[in-house]
């Protein structure tokens, strides 16, 4: 008898400790719960909040097919702050779930409810139809080095002082911008133009002067320009017109493993008059 109540008692006591877990289904026209996170200011307990809602289509062509997407906005008004969510909230819930579990005494079940998460940012009333002070890009170098000169390092104190005396004064050089101009002005009249400095370029160069409206490429540079006519009548073709093969004139060559000459002078004495000049 003792054991049996034992067991009685054992089996009454886990009952007692069982609960019932339930998610219920989120309709699109039930609005909450949500959760708010504060990251900065905590409101006080008594502050009231509304949540405001939006139906938007993910997209307005299949908006027939596609079950509307609700966004909401938490919104909360202190005596002297107000909290309104940001864009945050969005990405802040994408990859996962927030739920809120009700727990029913009665009926022993807790029911778990999507609450999506809204991060809320702060706005102090009083400040908030002041305009900000727009800073000069030389106010603000100015603030920086002298927050720098009062709790910098050595080294950041340094290259402080060192920009400062780099430093180009703009009113300063007003005065003498003309007379600069003036000197630069006088200096430069004795450079040569620049069509001057082209001709006296293409009269130093190594190679002669070229053609620029040639049709041909022989034509771009003039013959004798390249070998003087002297040169040019002294050399005699009579040793390759006297050879009777190929294998004979290419003994002739001072060079005779280069497959372009060794075409290219097969390609002149192919015809019936070989040409001087070309070859």
């Amino acid at each position: 008898m003792a054991s049996s109540s034992a067991q009685k008692r054992k089996r009454d006591s886990n009952d007692l400790d069982e609960v019932t877990l339930r998610v219920a289904a989120r309709s699109e026209a039930e609005v909450g719960p949500v959760l708010a996170c504060f990251p900065a200011l905590q409101p006080p307990k008594t502050t009231p909040f509304c949540l405001y809602i939006r139906n938007a289509s993910e997209d307005e062509s299949n908006a027939e097919k596609k079950k509307p997407r609700k966004e909401s906005i938490l919104v909360g008004e202190a005596e002297t702050v107000e909290f309104v969510s940001t864009e945050e909230s969005q990405p802040a819930s994408a990859g996962c779930s927030y739920l809120v579990g009700i727990y029913d005494k009665r009926t022993k079940t807790t029911t778990l409810r999507e609450a999506p998460l809204h991060i809320l940012s702060r706005q102090v009333k009083a400040l908030k139809n002041l305009k900000s002070i727009e800073v000069s890009s030389e106010e603000r170098i100015k603030l920086r080095n002298t927050l720098g000169e009062t709790f910098g390092t050595k080294k950041a104190k340094a290259a402080i002082r060192a920009q400062e005396r780099n430093r180009v004064d703009v009113d300063a050089m007003q005065g003498v911008a003309g007379h600069l101009q003036q000197r630069i002005q006088a200096n430069t009249e004795s450079l040569p133009t620049q069509a001057e400095a082209k001709a006296t370029a293409d009269s130093n160069r190594l190679i002669p002067t070229y053609d620029e409206n040639a049709q041909r490429p022989e034509d771009v540079y003039k013959l004798h320009d390249i070998i003087p006519e002297v040169e040019f009548n002294a050399l005699s073709i009579t040793p390759f017109k006297v050879a009777v093969t190929m294998h004979e004139r290419k003994a002739l060559l001072p060079h005779s493993r280069s497959n372009w000459i060794n075409q290219h002078l097969s390609l002149l004495f192919s015809a019936p008059k070989p040409n001087k000049i070309h070859l």
